[in-house]
């Protein structure tokens, strides 16, 4: 939920920077403006960086701690592979066909 929210901040913040004049003309942007009583569009452009920033470096975490998740489960596995591996291929013919 909270990334859906962070994404969502990324096109107002995008379109606070290309044209300033645009947060009188969006009735949210203008509310969240005068409500906070912002001085300038520039004061209030970082305000929306610090926001759409925060409310993505979480997202950020959650991806590398996914990516380290896959990394540790696969060093496990490639492990786990190469010992049966050796295991088996150390045995002699005879242990593979009395079974």
């Amino acid at each position: 939920m909270v990334g859906m929210v962070g994404v969502a901040f990324v096109v107002p913040f995008i379109m606070v920077a290309a044209d300033p004049a645009s947060i009188s003309q969006h009735q949210k942007l203008m509310w969240l403006y005068q409500t906070l009583h912002f001085q300038s569009s520039q004061q209030f452009l970082i305000f929306l960086g610090v926001i759409v920033y925060l409310l993505n470096f979480g997202e950020l975490l959650t991806a590398l701690n996914t990516w380290l998740n896959v990394r540790v489960t696969s060093k496990i596995n490639a492990a786990l592979s190469y010992r049966f591996l050796k295991y088996y291929l150390s045995k002699p013919y005879v242990f593979f066909s009395s079974s």
